[in-house]
């Protein structure tokens, strides 16, 4: 005897016995259902952290599995009745542990409110939310439980049939609630949680102006995001609208236009025709026809469109692009072709890339850039510094969408 109470404490000394034991499970049971409970054994390195399972006494109409934990109820067990188990270690400890039930009315439907929304984002913008609220009851006043269908996605807090579930990860989640007495009883809402767009611009295609039209000429524009750390928005789509802006004779001093007008140049396709980010300024000739028209109505000369895209996702975020018109070119030329320059060399002659009417931009692409460094300023004028012995032709392209370039050939020696 004094043997085993020697090794009796010698393993709760080295951490190996039982010392305490919470029983984990639900507070109600309803008739006629069944329940598991689980006994959570501390300190997890206990050598043998299994139980038996017991009432405290007989009751009629209920068991419970010695070692599985789990009950059942018989139908015929009256609501209110209160029933208590006990969870005993199977060591040497001697531990145990006590958890009361009551025998509720077995719940026969549940209300799941509609949510105030059912998208909640990654991150609080615009009208998003990180977060929604959602309530429940039960027909037998039973307290609701919640779980989600994925917990890396959404977390979920509840408390007095009441339950917070906060976004953390793009995607799909079900919300369920429940009857925690056995009966089966639950109602479903589904979420979808998304990463915001949080920031974008819109952009011209490459070798295009974002600020220059030519008439007769179209330009698309498309919606680029910032991501938000390394992933894009879930939802990428925008709306699409457009308006316009006068300007005077010089096409410098801005010119707001009223609202009756800027609806009368839309339903009469003034100047410029819009559709889903499409710009298409009409030709020279209408063109000078509308502004004629219009001139009267506004006090401008020019007229220039102005597209906004907003965001669909609830971030309500809008961008707005001003785009000019200036008259369509039909040639651009460059007053030399062909130019020989050395090593560390830079042109000597003044190379001028010229066209009837004011191109604005000039996009150009150097076939090779070792053998020749190449730039344009403000005054299009070509300058060019040689690097390396070779040849090497620059395309010259006009950037307002009527397609003309050029081609300059450098020999460097």
């Amino acid at each position: 005897m004094e043997e085993d109470q020697t090794t009796v404490a010698k393993a709760a000394k080295d951490n190996k016995l039982v010392a305490s034991i919470e029983i984990k499970g639900q507070d109600y049971i309803a008739a006629g259902a069944k329940a598991t409970f689980k006994a959570v054994v501390t300190p997890s390195k206990a050598k043998n952290k299994k139980v038996t399972w017991d009432f405290d006494k007989e009751y009629q109409g209920v068991s419970i599995g010695k070692s599985s934990g789990k009950v059942k109820v018989a139908k015929d067990v009256k609501p209110g009745t209160k029933i208590t188990i006990i969870a005993k270690a199977l060591d040497q400890s001697g531990v145990s542990a006590t958890k009361t039930f009551t025998i509720k009315e077995k719940a026969k439907s549940i209300t799941l409110e509609t949510p105030e929304t059912t998208t909640i984002a990654t991150k609080k913008i615009g009208d998003l939310k990180t977060e929604v609220t959602l309530k429940a009851s039960i027909d037998n006043g039973e307290e609701v439980a919640w779980k989600v269908s994925d917990p890396q996605k959404v977390s979920i807090t509840s408390k007095d049939n009441k339950a917070t579930v906060t976004a953390i990860a793009p995607g799909k989640v079900t919300v369920t609630a429940y009857a925690n007495d056995g009966s089966g009883v639950k109602a479903k809402v589904k979420l979808n949680v998304i990463i915001p767009a949080s920031s974008f611009e819109l952009r011209a295609p490459k070798k295009r102006s974002d600020s220059w039209l030519a008439l007769g000429c179209s330009l698309k524009l498309t919606p680029e995001f910032c991501l938000e750390n390394g992933k894009k928005p879930t939802n990428s789509k925008v709306e699409w609208d457009y308006g316009f802006v006068g300007f005077d004779e010089k096409y410098e001093k801005r010119i707001e236009i009223s609202d009756a007008v800027q609806e009368e140049m839309k339903k009469n396709k003034y100047c410029y025709t819009f559709s889903k980010g499409k710009v298409t300024a009409l030709s020279q000739k209408k063109y000078d026809k509308h502004a004629t028209v219009l001139q009267k109505k506004t006090g401008a000369y020019h007229y220039a469109i102005v597209v906004t895209a907003k965001t669909t996702d609830g971030s309500n975020i809008v961008v707005k692009k001003l785009i000019k018109h200036i008259e369509k070119n039909e040639i651009i030329k460059i007053n030399i072709s062909k130019v020989d320059i050395s090593v560390g060399g830079s042109n000597k002659d003044t190379i001028v890339l010229d066209a009837v009417h004011d191109f604005k931009e000039i996009y150009f692409e150097n076939s090779n850039p070792e053998v020749a460094y190449v730039r344009v300023d403000a005054a299009k004028c070509v300058w060019i510094k040689g690097l390396s012995k070779g040849t090497s032709k620059v395309n010259f392209m006009t950037m307002d969408g009527s397609g003309l370039s050029t081609t300059l050939t450098i020999i460097v020696h």
